[in-house]
């Protein structure tokens, strides 16, 4: 009989363990420190970054219509947990009528391969969710106050990453280091964060719908399934050992 060759593990890139540490270290201060206040200020940017300044959100609300190429501060929603400001990068969707929505991450680090490094320095927008976009009307009337305008480069930049994780559940091999570590352990607490980012989103832009392609991996709400589905590798099974 031939000898089965050993199996070796391979040990994960240091980016991958690098930015992991660093996300699980965000999301234990996120369980430990309240998020205060969400209510957003007058202004909608900080007076120490680089974002331009914006007009009040008064007068915000019904000078800048919803349209692809902006980053957007969604209105506060009074159901939505503590977490924080919600913003977005707006995309061209496939309808004439209609826009995509990609939320930002509320940490600095991808969570996941489809998450992406925006290359901008400011926290609030440094990370864009896009296993988490939406689309919503042109018409959407709670669609925020504008706070900047995407350039040319990074509505190309953004756009190539969205189309890569609609068609394969991750990012192109030219961004894969931008994003971050796949799932693996069922216990991985980044699976509670998919499932409270998701029903979050989903109180800002209730009429929307998920801007996904049926390819992509669909991170479960519950620990239920439909009757046709197989079960997970880390659930319970029957005891087949028994008469």
């Amino acid at each position: 009989m031939k000898k089965l060759e050993e199996l070796k593990l391979q040990s994960p890139p240091s980016w991958q363990t690098e930015r992991l540490a660093r996300w699980l270290h965000e999301w234990q201060l996120s369980q430990t420190i309240p998020q205060g206040d969400t209510t957003p200020p007058e202004d909608a940017q900080s007076k120490d970054d680089s974002m331009p300044a914006s007009p009040t959100l008064a007068e915000q609300s019904n000078d800048t219509p919803l349209t692809p190429g902006q980053i957007r501060l969604l209105k506060p929603h009074p159901e939505a947990p503590d977490d924080g400001p919600v913003f977005v990068a707006t995309l061209k969707a496939d309808s004439e009528n209609s826009v995509t929505c990609i939320p930002f991450s509320r940490f600095s680090e991808p969570a996941t391969p489809n998450e992406l490094l925006t290359k901008r320095a400011q926290t609030v927008v440094r990370v864009l969710c896009l296993w988490n976009a939406r689309i919503v009307p042109l018409s959407h009337a709670e669609a925020g106050w504008l706070v900047d305008h995407l350039t040319d480069q990074e509505i190309a930049y953004f756009t190539h990453a969205f189309n890569s994780v609609r068609q394969t559940g991750g990012l192109p091999a030219s961004q894969q280091t931008l994003g971050g570590p796949p799932l693996v352990h069922p216990d991985d607490p980044r699976r509670i964060y998919l499932r409270k980012e998701r029903m979050r989103i989903s109180l800002y832009l209730p009429e929307s719908k998920h801007a996904e392609a049926p390819s992509m991996l669909r991170y479960p709400e519950s620990g239920t399934r439909l009757p046709d589905e197989l079960p997970l590798a880390a659930e319970d099974s029957e005891d087949y050992t028994s008469e």
